[in-house]
């Protein structure tokens, strides 16, 4: 509806008598003369008549006028309160905890790129404050966080060339060169890398990892063994040693070591600790670890890679083949109801 609305006046009418126009006869008697002021006096009546239909026309067309400017006033009112509950609403949106502008979405963005160390790098080269082998350590690893793997090597490479005793390039190209499927050239490096740091576990723990791609499991023991020693703390390190334990068939090591790292938290270990138990025949202690599993991992996203733990066991110790099958259809019925869950949360969203 317009915000402003023309009233367009009616169309004047024509007298049916206009006295001024009227053509007075020569000669008239009293008699016609009264007859004809009779006559003038009923048209200007009939005229008077029409003047007060046009001013009650007029008087509608008022009326209709003001009917519309208030429903105008109306429908301004209510866009007034349309807007005032659009406001409420994203008030309530707001008090819900939903973000009032994307701004918020990019200031969490940027805290969590704040505290990452390589942005804190990547804003000294920026910023000119970094040359030389660092600087072309920062790159490598932009390059290597993008995927550009054989770019990110040949500027580990550049950076080791310009300072051999550099311990995180050779350990960075290690980890390069084991993403390209080179493990016999990323152990070259992380020997380098440990002889450069003898005391850093990480050294330890990557060299685990180029053993055991090669299959080599004991020395996988010896690598993660130490990792441990040098990191107590470190459950990722502590789980790998009992899992190449239990690869290389040592069954009551592994069962110790992923005891320890379950007691410190790892549900990963606990799953393992089960299937350790039940190869060695000690279903109610393994059934137990598996509960335990269940309690750190009450969402069971370690049951899938498990079940594939699970299958290789099946192959390595048939003899143990009826447990190890009741733990695959418990833990896949488990899996089954978390994606059943999953799916009625999306449903509900």
């Amino acid at each position: 509806m317009p915000a402003n609305k023309t009233t367009e006046s009616p169309e004047p009418r024509r007298p049916l008598s206009d006295l001024s126009e009227k053509t007075q006869p020569p000669a008239q008697t009293l008699n016609d003369e009264d007859a004809e002021l009779n006559d003038q006096e009923d048209e200007l009546v009939q005229d008077d008549e029409l003047d007060e239909d046009e001013d009650e026309d007029l008087d509608e067309e008022d009326e209709l006028d003001e009917d519309l400017d208030e429903d105008e006033d109306d429908d301004e009112d209510d866009d007034e309160d349309d807007d005032e509950d659009d406001d409420d609403d994203e008030d309530d949106d707001d008090e819900d905890g939903q973000p009032r502008s994307n701004s918020l979405d990019v200031n969490s963005l940027y805290e969590q790129l704040a505290s990452s160390p390589l942005f804190a790098q990547v804003s000294q080269m920026l910023g000119g404050k970094m040359s030389g082998p660092d600087k072309d350590f920062t790159q490598a690893r932009m390059l290597q966080a993008t995927g550009d793997l054989e770019g990110a090597a040949q500027l580990y490479l550049d950076v080791i060339e310009n300072d051999p005793e550099h311990f995180k390039a050779h350990e960075a190209l290690a980890q390069v060169l084991m993403a390209m499927d080179k493990p016999q050239e990323a152990e070259v490096f992380l020997r380098k890398a440990i002889e450069l740091a003898p005391e850093e576990a990480s050294g330890y723990l990557y060299l685990g990892y180029a053993h055991y791609a090669q299959g080599q499991y004991e020395l996988c023991v010896e690598d993660f063994g130490r990792s441990v020693e040098l990191d107590p703390t470190n459950n990722l390190a502590r789980n790998n040693l009992g899992f190449a334990e239990y690869l290389s068939g040592q069954l009551d090591e592994a069962a110790q070591t992923f005891t320890t790292a379950g007691d410190f938290g790892s549900d990963r270990a606990y799953y393992n600790l089960g299937m350790i138990r039940l190869l060695q025949g000690r279903e109610k202690e393994g059934w137990q670890a598996y509960a335990d599993a269940a309690e750190l991992d009450p969402y069971g996203k370690q049951i899938e890679d498990h079940l594939d733990d699970l299958d290789s066991a099946l192959e390595n110790y048939p003899t143990q083949a009826s447990l190890l099958q009741q733990a695959i259809a418990r833990l896949s019925a488990e899996d089954d109801d978390e994606d059943d869950e999953d799916e009625d949360v999306e449903t509900e969203e």
